[in-house]
């Protein structure tokens, strides 16, 4: 845009999406770096260039979306004050008669106009693909 205003095209939105937002480690003070910098960026609107005179950056037209997990097996808790520049929504992990009816519809759906005897094991390979998932979970916890 100019020198000192950086974003996309005027007149257009960029939608940035941080993943695993709580992901980055907890340093000697307490702090998450990338964390204090997304805050900064998202709070003011800019950084400063660490060039020789630190000059301050605009950014313009910027939208931020994240997801992240539960704190626990590598995963951090993340500044309330950061957290509170987001609206917050928490969406649980479905049951697991509600993973079966997802999964099987998705394959019931790219098995239709395929032989009777192949839709017939739809069900039985999501079953089985539900129980390896299960054990994999069990055999390999998240660890930080």
């Amino acid at each position: 845009r100019t020198k000192d205003v950086f974003g996309p095209p005027p007149g257009k939105q960029l939608i940035v999406f941080i993943d695993d937002m709580n992901m980055p480690q907890v340093d000697t003070y307490g702090t998450q770096q990338p964390i204090a910098l997304l805050k900064l960026l998202v709070e003011r609107g800019g950084m400063y260039d660490r060039g020789k005179d630190l000059t301050w950056k605009n950014v313009k037209d910027l939208s931020y979306v994240a997801a992240m997990g539960k704190p626990g097996g590598g995963r951090n808790s993340v500044d309330p004050r950061f957290m509170s520049l987001f609206s917050t929504f928490n969406i649980t992990f479905p049951s697991k008669d509600s993973l079966m009816k997802i999964y099987a519809s998705i394959l019931g759906g790219h098995l239709k106009g395929f032989d009777s005897s192949i839709t017939e094991v739809a069900e039985k390979f999501t079953s089985a693909t539900m129980e390896l998932y299960e054990q994999v979970c069990i055999s390999l916890p998240p660890t930080p």
